[in-house]
């Protein structure tokens, strides 16, 4: 039977204490590990959720943990993926908290009356957004952000990180863009059929890009992008499915 050494037991002292000593009280920054590992657990490969599997202390306390955040202490990159973060756990947050739910919008303000402490303030869905994550990367947050829907960007199965966050986000709004469940280029009518997406966030696209068509040549593949550049398209919009983005284990 191994004998206990002394360092084991200071190793172990230090361990306990930090398992009892509440994690959002230990630093102004947040530890996305718990986040990642529940999106690993309970986001399904093809971007639904088990939302019930959210469910927990684990989680609960990650949520607590935002309203100590600092972000003008942070980094551009961590205050960006921080903030991400911050919105998708918070829309998961508010589902559990009006479960069961068949669609968002059987919430009257989903987005507008939950409120959660981020930074020492309260703040809205909307308010996240408008006030922290357009301003820091308005052609690229929109296809980070979940909405619960089915027409809404899938939720990623772990956390944004800093490093490399705008190429994280650029991947994801490639992903958006290229699933023909979201849109898509009909050559042979001349259409680009976009979500909307593009439409509630037009003004900050063609600020950006110019254009929703240079927008989407950007996030297009190719050989897509190329058939934009050499031909003229009509731009109409899909219908919006907010049915909930939910799936059973």
């Amino acid at each position: 039977m191994p004998v206990r050494s002394g360092g084991t037991r200071v190793l172990m002292f230090f361990l306990l204490l930090s398992v009892a000593t509440p994690f959002w009280l230990q630093s102004q920054t947040v530890d996305h590990s718990a986040f990642d590992m529940l999106c690993g657990m309970h986001v399904k490969r093809d971007g639904t959720v088990h939302y019930e599997g959210f469910r927990s202390s684990v989680f609960s306390r990650y949520v607590l943990s935002f309203a100590s955040l600092d972000t003008a202490a942070m980094s551009a990159e961590e205050r960006l993926a921080t903030l991400v973060n911050v919105y998708n756990a918070c829309v998961i947050q508010n589902v559990l908290d009006h479960a069961p739910l068949s669609s968002v919008m059987d919430i009257s303000s989903f987005f507008d009356r939950q409120k959660f402490r981020v930074a020492g303030r309260l703040y809205s869905l909307r308010e996240i957004e408008k006030e922290f994550l357009l301003p820091l990367a308005p052609a690229l947050s929109p296809f980070a952000l979940t909405l619960a829907a089915r027409s809404a960007p899938v939720l990623p199965r772990r956390a944004y990180r800093p490093e490399g966050i705008r190429g994280q986000l650029q991947r994801a709004a490639e992903r958006f863009m290229q699933d023909r469940t979201r849109n898509r280029l009909d050559r042979s009518a001349g259409v680009l059929y976009l979500s909307m997406i593009f439409q509630w966030h037009r003004e900050d696209f063609e600020r950006v890009f110019g254009s929703l068509r240079q927008c989407a040549m950007h996030f297009l593949g190719e050989d897509d992008s190329r058939w934009l550049a050499d031909n003229e398209i009509d731009i109409q919009f899909l219908p919006w499915d907010w049915s909930l983005n939910e799936r059973q284990p």
